[in-house]
């Protein structure tokens, strides 16, 4: 199974990288800074998960990139990450499956979605 990982910060990439491959060892990470770097990754058709930032200076937000990803490739279980909560359900009516506020991976106020690890677990 193949994981993107969309954030425009270097070290959130390698933060997410290192958790992904130290949980999900046999997941083959792609990573990129943008949506339109990843909509142009020829193996972004393998990808059975998405994780993306929503909040990308100068491109597409996690709602749009949302929207632009499962347009070409539907199958993709798409996870939006933000602070700000008021976008959640902007990215889920985009076709988001999640939707994870502050801190990531532990909402403090239930979503419309909740995301779990054992929730990831099966995506994998």
């Amino acid at each position: 199974m193949k994981v993107l990982v969309i954030d425009d910060s270097e070290n959130v990439r390698r933060a997410f990288r290192y958790e992904l491959e130290s949980r999900f060892p046999e997941a083959a990470l792609l990573v990129h800074a943008s949506f339109e770097e990843a909509l142009e990754d020829s193996a972004l058709a393998e990808v059975g998960v998405a994780i993306v930032d929503f909040s990308i200076p100068g491109g597409m937000n996690g709602a749009e990139g949302t929207a632009a990803i499962l347009e070409k490739f539907p199958a993709i279980k798409v996870i939006v990450n933000s602070f700000n909560t008021d976008v959640e359900e902007a990215c889920l009516e985009a076709g988001a499956s999640f939707f994870v506020g502050p801190p990531i991976f532990l909402n403090i106020q239930p979503p419309k979605k909740h995301l779990l690890q054992e929730d990831l677990i099966p995506l994998l």
